[in-house]
């Protein structure tokens, strides 16, 4: 078995043991969560809450690295505040999409001004993609 292997396998172990703590840590929080009555998680379904809480904090992890993402596109760049990135929380798990701030008020808009912001924030979802690619992947 070569160095590299050796190594490989030492770091997967490391990783393996850091997420089975963190999973503990999990699972400790889950069992002291009560109801408003005071009562604990059933026990059939207290892997399903610890999975979930897993699920939130990665979630909360992307949503930092996207914080820091979009804090880097946003350095010096002059854009009207509406059209701006932003998250839009989607499910219990906090998932999230990206959008402009100005997304939600579209509906109080005539077809036109629809169409003309339309055109503006999706511009601005292909220059911060247009970012990520030479960030990330230029050769």
């Amino acid at each position: 078995m070569s160095s590299e292997n050796i190594q490989f396998n030492k770091e997967s172990q490391t990783e393996k043991s850091t997420k089975e703590k963190t999973r503990e840590q999990h699972r400790q929080e889950v069992e002291r969560i009560t109801d408003r009555l005071e009562l604990v998680i059933d026990e059939g379904i207290k892997e399903a809450v610890t999975k979930r809480r897993e699920w939130q904090i990665e979630n909360l992890k992307i949503q930092k690295k996207m914080i820091d993402l979009l804090d880097a596109f946003y350095q010096g760049r002059k854009i009207s505040f509406e059209s701006m990135i932003t998250f839009r929380y989607i499910g219990a798990y906090g998932e999230f999409r990206l959008q402009s701030f100005g997304a939600e008020t579209m509906e109080l808009m005539t077809p036109e001004e629809q169409e003309q912001k339309r055109l503006e924030y999706k511009k601005e979802l292909d220059d911060f993609a247009q970012f990520l690619r030479e960030r990330y992947f230029a050769e």
